[in-house]
């Protein structure tokens, strides 16, 4: 194999433009028919009868304290990014949940079309990370999170999940120093609108452990796993987050008695993570 052509078949793949559009006209027209949906379940308690998030002077309180009860030291939802997005939307649609569903829509686009992104740079291939992408799009599992307007809070942390993905796997190859500050600051919304997305260091982690830097351009020498300095931010923002949540709600999970026995069998457990 010629030298140069063995570096191509290890340099960062992109996942094209058409391929792109593809994932994103499939994403967008399985889910197109929610845009009709009205406010359901959760939807009706926390937005359209919620007077919190009715007006843009609410948002500082948003960001500072519980959701449902509008006070620090009690309640489980601390989900700030989630929150403060509501009453733009509000304002804007003047009410309609159609805004919401498209916003829900747009989101999923994003989404799959970013794994797409990502994974063609993590795994070098472009056609099984469109396949990913592809395949990701159509899932009926996502129903619930994009069909449900109450599933934002899912999108937002899985957009800026997928996001802050690219940006550390740009960030690894030692190109750009935005891109690290970029993994890092996607990070810190994507815990912002839920609390799963705990999950994306280790996942970040992983995709290093299996597929490591090879590029010729990389500052780490060939092979190197991981940079040190990366995963020690995330661990200092992991620490700051549930410092914040600790100070807002007075507690890491949620209290035995606030839970549902019909709805969660694990309700009595002394300390229930939600």
């Amino acid at each position: 194999m010629n030298p140069d052509d063995e570096a191509d078949s290890h340099a960062p793949a992109h996942a094209g433009v058409a391929g792109i559009l593809l994932i994103s006209a499939a994403a967008l027209a399985v889910f197109a028919g929610t845009l009709r949906y009205p406010y359901l379940y959760d939807d009706v308690t926390e937005i359209r009868e919620n007077s919190r998030v009715h007006r843009l002077d609410e948002i500082p309180s948003l960001l500072t304290t519980e959701f449902v009860y509008g006070v620090r030291g009690k309640g489980f939802v601390y989900r700030p990014v989630t929150a403060a997005t509501i009453p733009p939307l509000v304002v804007a649609g003047r009410g309609s949940p159609a805004i919401f569903h498209g916003v829900n829509i747009l989101l999923h686009v994003f989404i799959s079309a970013m794994l797409a992104v990502a994974l063609a740079r993590l795994w070098r291939r472009r056609f099984p990370a469109l396949a990913a992408g592809l395949l990701f799009a159509v899932l009926p599992i996502h129903t619930e999170a994009v069909a449900w307007i109450s599933g934002r809070s899912e999108l937002l942390q899985a957009a800026a999940g997928v996001a802050a993905w690219y940006c550390h796997l740009r960030a690894r190859e030692g190109k750009r120093r935005w891109a690290a500050a970029g993994a890092w600051l996607l990070l810190a919304v994507a815990l912002g609108a839920k609390e799963s997305a705990v999950a994306w260091p280790f996942i970040f982690f992983l995709g290093d452990w299996l597929f490591p830097p090879e590029n010729a351009e990389a500052a780490a020498p060939p092979g190197r796993r991981f940079r040190p300095g990366l995963y020690l931010s995330y661990g200092a923002l992991l620490a700051a987050w549930v410092g914040a949540r600790f100070v807002v709600l007075g507690q890491l999970g949620r209290q035995a008695a606030e839970g549902a026995p019909l709805l969660n069998p694990l309700e009595g457990l002394p300390w229930l993570p939600y």
